[in-house]
């Protein structure tokens, strides 16, 4: 089970009584052999002792090897090195933003220019 975000996602939720701890204790709860990954930008602190988390403080890619991620997974070759630079600002050099970005494109959903141009239209980078 993957909770990408997951303080801020269920800090955002209906019930503002409903914690962290209470997500993971569900989960747990439904099945005892299950993996769960976490992805946040505040530290669990307390949770980590608590439910036996293995915490890992990951930081995000040089632009450069961001750039090289993006076009190796865009196979055909169809992102410049341009495009791929403001691309990957606007994923905030994150690992797996890039992998959205380079899926998005894959998947022919976007252009490289379209893709781009959809971030600028946010107004913000959306993945950070």
């Amino acid at each position: 089970v993957i909770l990408d975000n997951a303080e801020d996602a269920i800090q955002s939720g209906v019930d503002k009584n409903f914690q962290l701890q209470d997500v993971v204790k569900w989960i747990i709860g439904l099945h005892g052999n299950v993996h769960v990954l976490l992805t946040s930008r505040v530290l669990f602190g307390a949770h980590v002792a608590q439910f036996k988390l293995e915490q890992h403080h990951l930081d995000c890619l040089r632009e450069a090897s961001a750039m090289q991620l993006l076009q190796r997974l865009c196979t055909e070759g169809n992102v410049g090195s341009k495009t791929a630079r403001q691309l990957v600002r606007h994923c905030g050099c994150v690992p797996l933003a890039v992998r959205i970005a380079a899926g998005m494109l894959l998947g022919g959903q976007f252009t490289a220019d379209l893709l781009l141009e959809a971030f600028r239209e946010m107004g913000l980078d959306v993945f950070r």
